[in-house]
């Protein structure tokens, strides 16, 4: 019985550190994407951002929602916009920046 515990806590314990790894990676990636203007003022180029929305409506789903103008899920992800899906640009972006900003994955 033991044996199979200590299997998992040792496997767990490494899956743990591949994430920990994948997340360090990405965050790295966020950050030689984003100007430090950008990041302290979230403002974008309306034109880009649309293109960009435009471009991952193909990875998420961008749907209507009730109680807001839109939705934006990815995988477990929900994030509500005040933007309908159809008008989506720097505004929307900035929502969704700051979204996950309040969720740490920027200030990390």
């Amino acid at each position: 019985m033991n044996v199979e515990r200590y299997e998992l806590l040792m496997i767990k314990a490494l899956e743990i550190q591949q994430l920990r790894i994948e997340i360090r990676n990405k965050l790295r990636c966020i950050g030689g994407n984003i100007t430090a203007n950008e990041l302290s003022s979230r403002f974008f180029d309306n034109d880009s951002a649309k293109k960009a929305f435009s471009l991952l409506s193909a990875k998420v789903d961008i749907e209507n929602a009730s109680h807001v103008r839109g939705k934006l899920k990815y995988n477990d992800v929900d994030i509500y916009l005040h933007q309908y899906p159809t008008d989506l640009g720097s505004k929307a972006m900035k929502e969704v920046l700051n979204d996950i900003s309040i969720k740490s994955v920027l200030d990390a």
